[in-house]
């Protein structure tokens, strides 16, 4: 008896899907699977998640490029006359750059702090042009800050698309005092006797 119950509940089971296939199928004709050519797996391996890259951050509007690479002084000043830096637009259309720079050094905590401007130094208020290409400047640390300790600082600038100028342009830069001085220019002003340095 329990067989003919098993047997007649296996057949209805198999009516019912097949029923259900019919309806769920198109009204065309199917086409039979294709016969597999390797044996499936019975147990299919688990894939390691793949890691997630981070998304990139988006490009600020404005930037800075001073140096990738630290920027050698003699006594606190730069071996060359000036820092060049390039101001970035990345906004594609017209901006103004007020070029009043401002400094910053890296404290042994990460913070900045603010380098102060040498006495009677002094600026004008009126912003300047920044195209989408950017603008190439540079700045003569000595005169605006003095000698400067080696280590990291932030130049900034206040840059906009109106003459408020309320965003910040930042780029880092490093200073450093190079071990061996040879090749540098003297830092003393000393001249030879014979007027070679």
């Amino acid at each position: 008896m329990k067989r003919i119950f098993a047997l007649l509940l296996t057949a209805a089971l198999c009516l019912s899907f097949a029923a259900c296939a019919a309806k769920d199928a198109p009204d065309s004709p199917e086409e039979p699977d294709p016969a597999p050519s390797q044996p499936a797996d019975p147990a299919p391996m688990s894939q390691p998640e793949p890691v997630k890259e981070p998304e990139p951050e988006p490009e600020p509007d404005y930037a800075l490029c001073i140096s990738d690479q630290p920027i050698p002084t003699v006594d606190g000043c730069l071996v060359t006359d000036r820092l060049p830096v390039h101001l970035i637009n990345n906004t594609g259309k017209d901006a103004l750059v007020l070029l009043i720079p401002h400094l910053e050094r890296r404290n042994e905590a990460g913070g900045w702090e603010e380098v102060p401007y040498k006495e009677d130094v002094g600026f004008c208020g009126t912003p300047d042009p920044l195209p989408p290409e950017g603008k190439d400047w540079s700045e003569d640390l000595l005169y605006l800050w003095g000698t400067l300790e080696d280590g990291d600082y932030r130049l900034s600038y206040e840059v906009g698309d109106t003459f408020d100028t309320e965003d910040m342009a930042y780029g880092e830069f490093t200073l450093y005092t190079p071990e061996d001085n040879q090749g540098l220019p003297l830092s003393s002003g000393e001249v030879s006797q014979n007027g070679e340095d």
